[in-house]
This record gives structure tokens, C-alpha cells and sequence, in this order.
């Protein structure tokens, strides 16, 4: 029997090849910004070249971010910086062209030893959309997003076709770094926090709900051998660093925070854990859930309360029961946005809606003669009885009630005509009642006739 090649990328024929050396070991490290993921990735390259003194590092920068870390952890040495071939990166194009160039010659040295880092992957996920538009825009992006929002139809947003078009060009750069690596890999990415989109959408809480996710395509996590999140935050003005490694598949990972004071002691705790070993307790500070939603987070929170709440009515406390109180300020800020700009509408009785509510006809005024008054009794009476508690019906509910149908002049003089008249009678102040007594009772002379003081109209329409 021919046994293929041990790196699992040569033609072997028929009869395959050595499936006991066919595996990966590529690593994704992923954090914010400037927390560190290219320093600890030079320190792992130096160890690397340590063990193995015949290796090369292919470095693939996409943000010229590599050169000051590396100097930190010493690549500059003579014994590494001579091993270390550097290519910066800023178009698709060039990624996949340098991609395939690395690919072909660690195919041809045939070192299994070798490295590649790419910083950063999620770079190229973010490009390939971006060049992807320009392409189909013929360069005039700004125009042809512009016509896209007229009419989405044509291409609101990535759906079918294109995303698979997007997809291709990224794979293009990341299969050698996966789904067949090449040698050993390391690869960096940012984080995107998923916290607002989880609370809102009330999924079930998870890891990722916790952490955030490596800002690539949602599928490249289950690619990689081993996942690492890193974080830097402050605390009561010291500085804090710590790891989680989120998956891994050689070990069972304990899922816990570890702290880590410099890249050596990084990695030293990574390989205990990986090789099952415990590790010191995380003396490191929990960080102060002190959460600023950035304007992309504030864009991503109104869509899920679309998203949500398209089709129902719905209140503040809805949203933050669905979301926390922590995005309590930004909601409030979002649905006052929303009512000044006409996209959400306040229905009355703290519900907000997206949908316009349909106008109420409100009939014509009466002429008003001398007598009788522009409302009938039985109208005013047919609405004191449907507020009627037992003790009468209170002034100010009933013309605030009234008032969506007739004018608050008109409803004011027909009250108190039938006050005059006895039709109805004031058991309290401020309240009226129905009354089964004769039409017309005359009052004592000496008795002024008592007037209901009108009733300013809210500010909320009523």
C-alpha cells in the first residue's frame, strides 16, 4: 500500500493517505481591540521557532499591527527576524495571491513545523463584503447603495447569490488556515459583542451570550483546533488581564476566567489547561459591568425591537424585560427618536406601536341656538352611566372621554344645563350622576347654581 504524504495535502492516488498524522493544530485567538491577541501570538511564534530551528513563520498583516509586539517579545533577534517572511495585505486579491504563494512553499519544504499567522482573519471576512459591493457598484458605491435603499428589491442586503459570491472570495483566504491547513496556524480576530442581540431577541442565554463571538463568518468557529477569547479591562486604576479558552479539541475546557500577567505566563497556563493540568486560581478582579452601547449596538437594538414588535403593540417595559434594564437609557432614547421621526406611534395608555393608528372621524360641531343644548341628555346621560362607580361618574373622565367625539365648550354647557335642570345631580365635587327624579326640578332661589370648572385638555391628544 502507497501512504500518502504526512502533511495531507499531496495527490496520493487511490490509495489515500496516512490518516494517524492527518490532523490540524491551527489556534484562533480572538479579543477588542489592542488587548494584546498579536503579542501573545509572537510570543507563541518565538517558542515555536525555538523548538524548532529549521522552521519559518509566514506573517500576513492586515493592519501593520505586527511590528511593535513582535519587537516586545524579541523577533527582532537575528536567530528569528531572519526566519520570519512578512506580507502586508490590504486587498482580497492580494490575500488570496500571497495565501497561495505561502500554501506552495510549505507544500514544497515540507516542514510540518512551519507557521503561519494571519492578523487579522476577521479583516478579510469584512473585506471580501466590501470589495464584493464595489465590484457589482462598477466603483460608484456611494450611488449604488444609494439606489439599493430606494429600492432593496435590487440589493438591500446580502441574501442568496451574493452572499455565496462574499463567502467563495473569503474562503479563498481561509481554507488553507482550516479546513486544510498547511502547517501550524495562527490566526487573530476581533470580538462582536452578541449581548444585545441575544436579550432582545430572548434566546436562551449560552457561552456567546457571555463573551461575544470572533467577529468572522458565524461557521469558522468549528474550524479551528483550539479557540482562545482574551480581555484587558481596568479596575480601581490597575490593569487587568485574563483568558478563557472556549474551545479546544483535545481537552474538555473548564470555561472559567484565568488571569495572566505576561504572554510567557499566558501560554504556560493555556498548555496546562490543554494538557489537563490544573492551574492557578483567577486572582484577577471580576471587571465593573460598565457597558457603553456603541452606535452599532444602538442600530442592532432597533432592529431586533422591530423585529420583535413589528406586529404588536408594545411598551417600554417590554423591551426591557426582553433586553435588561442595563440598555434602559438607550431604549428610552431610541423610542423618543422613533416618534419624532415618525416611526413609532404613541397610542395612548403607555403603548407604542409601529403601525399608524387609523383617524377618528369626529363629527361636525352642532350649530348652537338658543335652546336646547348642541348635546341631548341622553347622550351625556348614556356616558355618565357607562362611567357611573355607584357615586358618580367624575367630570373630568367623562368630557376627557367625550371630547374625541364633541367640543369641550359644548359637553361643559350641556353638563351644566342639565345640572340646571335637575336631569342629572352633583352627588360630590367634581362628580355627577344619573338621576330618575322629574326633568325639571325647580331649585331654591337663594341657591346659586353651582359650575363645574372646565377641564384643561392633556398634552397626550385626548
Amino acid at each position: 500500500m502507497v501512504v500518502g504524504d504526512t502533511l495531507g495535502y499531496g495527490d496520493s492516488g487511490i490509495d489515500g493517505q496516512d490518516w494517524t498524522t492527518d490532523f490540524s493544530n491551527n489556534i484562533l485567538i480572538y479579543g477588542g481591540p489592542k488587548e494584546g491577541k498579536t503579542t501573545v501570538a509572537a510570543c507563541r511564534i518565538r517558542e515555536m521557532m525555538d523548538e524548532d530551528p529549521k522552521s519559518i513563520c509566514y506573517v500576513i498583516n492586515t493592519d501593520k499591527g505586527f511590528t511593535k509586539p513582535a519587537f516586545y517579545v524579541g523577533l527582532n533577534d537575528p536567530k528569528y527576524k531572519d526566519r520570519i517572511k512578512y506580507f502586508y495585505v490590504n486587498t482580497i486579491k492580494r490575500a488570496i495571491d500571497v495565501m497561495t504563494a505561502v500554501k506552495e512553499e510549505v507544500q514544497e519544504r515540507g516542514n510540518p513545523n512551519d507557521i503561519v499567522l494571519f492578523d487579522l482573519l476577521s479583516w478579510s471576512w469584512d473585506e471580501a463584503q466590501k470589495e464584493f459591493v464595489n465590484e457589482i457598484s462598477g466603483g460608484e458605491v456611494v450611488g449604488f447603495l444609494a439606489k439599493a435603499m430606494k429600492d432593496p428589491s435590487t440589493f438591500g442586503t446580502f441574501e442568496g447569490l451574493q452572499w455565496s459570491y462574499v463567502k467563495k472570495a473569503e474562503d479563498m483566504v481561509s481554507n488553507s488556515l482550516t479546513r486544510n491547513p498547511i502547517c501550524r496556524v495562527i490566526a487573530l480576530s476581533r470580538v462582536k459583542d452578541v449581548k444585545v442581540g441575544y436579550k432582545i431577541g430572548k434566546k436562551k442565554e449560552d457561552l456567546w451570550y457571555n463573551i461575544g463571538v470572533p467577529d468572522t463568518r458565524k461557521d469558522i468557529v468549528h474550524e479551528f483546533a483550539t479557540i482562545i477569547k482574551i480581555e484587558k479591562f481596568s479596575h480601581d486604576g490597575e490593569i487587568y488581564r485574563r483568558f478563557m479558552i472556549v474551545g479546544d479539541r483535545d481537552c474538555d475546557p473548564d470555561f472559567q476566567w484565568h488571569a495572566y500577567d505576561t504572554p510567557t505566563n499566558f501560554w504556560e497556563q493555556v498548555d496546562a489547561i490543554r494538557g489537563g493540568k490544573p492551574v492557578e486560581p483567577n486572582n484577577a478582579p471580576e471587571p465593573k459591568d460598565v457597558e457603553e452601547l456603541t452606535e452599532d449596538d444602538k442600530t442592532e437594538l432597533v432592529t431586533c425591537i422591530k423585529e420583535s414588535f413589528s406586529n404588536s403593540d408594545f411598551t417600554i417595559g417590554d423591551i426591557l424585560e426582553a433586553c435588561g434594564e442595563d440598555y434602559a437609557e438607550a431604549v428610552h432614547e431610541i423610542i423618543d427618536q422613533g416618534l419624532k421621526l415618525g416611526k413609532v406611534f404613541d397610542i395612548g395608555g403607555g403603548l407604542y406601536s409601529f403601525n399608524a393608528p387609523k383617524p377618528k372621524e369626529k363629527p361636525k360641531p352642532r350649530e348652537v341656538k338658543d335652546e336646547p343644548a348642541p348635546i341631548s341628555n341622553s347622550v351625556v346621560i348614556g356616558e355618565i352611566s357607562k362611567l357611573d362607580t355607584g357615586t358618580g361618574a367624575n367630570v373630568e373622565a367623562l368630557v376627557k372621554k367625550m371630547c374625541q367625539y364633541y367640543d369641550k365648550e359644548d359637553i361643559m354647557t350641556a353638563i351644566n344645563a342639565m345640572l340646571d335642570k335637575g336631569t342629572i345631580f352633583e352627588p360630590s365635587a367634581g362628580m355627577v350622576k344619573n338621576t330618575h327624579e322629574p326633568m325639571y326640578v325647580e331649585r331654591k332661589k337663594e341657591e346659586p347654581v353651582k359650575e363645574v370648572a372646565p377641564v384643561e385638555e392633556d398634552d397626550d391628544g385626548w
